[in-house]
């Protein structure tokens, strides 16, 4: 152990941290909240107050859902006062609404981000399968629920893969393994997906993905296989068109 570490841990020896209340503490152990996951996909959320980095177990092959995470009822976090004191605030692992009308944030919605809209790139778990069970063990309603989140979410991806496949070769490279894996999880075979088993390549001319051996591209219209392209149009309807000195040629018809 070097100086500077002797230091640190002097420093933090020395803080004043308040105790937790041995009656708070027994009602950590009280309203527990159990998260599960009914899909594939693990997620890791990290700064969640009191807690840190929490990791949601993706669900096993075979089975209905996840082992759970286990929130506590109470979670403590310390935070520094600037006179040397360490003293704690409480969240309960719930949201909590008092008699007054006062709403306490409950830990939950900082690990499953359920209060952020749901979208292809949002960080809401929920839209992924990710839910908070009333009990130690998921009910088949709270399942249902959350295959439908998911079920809604990959619609939600299939019709982005869609509308990108339509709108050409550039933007059909954005169809990514996601995309895919959420296909299989709704049992498609979209076209898109056939195209994929393609051997692609890249255009010469201006970089777009192509089925490998094109005769044109798709996207510029330079042709690439000059040999290929006459067998489609009359060789009289073609002339070389002239350039100048770095250009490249190109055909075009009359």
């Amino acid at each position: 152990m070097n100086e500077i570490q002797e230091q640190v841990i002097a420093r933090l020896n020395s803080k004043n941290i308040e105790p937790v209340p041995d009656y708070l503490l027994d009602l950590q152990n009280t309203d527990r909240v159990y998260i599960f996951n009914v899909y594939k996909r693990e997620h890791r959320v990290d700064l969640v107050p009191g807690i840190g980095a929490v990791i949601i177990p993706a669900c096993p092959e075979g089975r209905q859902y996840s082992d759970p995470v286990i929130i506590p009822g109470l979670v403590f976090e310390y935070y520094d006062a600037g006179d040397g004191r360490y003293p704690f605030r409480q969240s309960p692992a719930r949201t909590k609404t008092a008699r007054n009308g006062r709403t306490t944030p409950g830990v939950i919605g900082d690990v499953l981000k359920d209060y952020a809209p749901k979208g292809m790139y949002s960080p809401n778990l929920v839209q992924w399968g990710c839910f908070a069970a009333a009990g130690e063990i998921p009910t088949q309603a709270e399942l249902n629920a959350a295959h439908r989140e998911l079920r809604r979410t990959a619609e939600m991806f299939m019709n982005d893969a869609q509308s990108k496949f339509m709108q050409g070769p550039n933007q059909r490279s954005e169809i990514n393994a996601v995309h895919r894996e959420l296909a299989g999880l709704l049992n498609l075979r979209p076209v898109w997906m056939e195209e994929e088993t393609q051997e692609r390549g890249v255009c010469p001319a201006c970089g777009s993905n192509i089925a490998l051996g094109a005769a044109k591209c798709p996207a510029c219209s330079a042709i690439l296989d000059h040999e290929k392209w006459a067998q489609f149009v009359e060789a009289d309807d073609v002339v070389p068109v002239k350039r100048g000195p770095g250009r490249p040629r190109k055909e075009e018809n009359l």
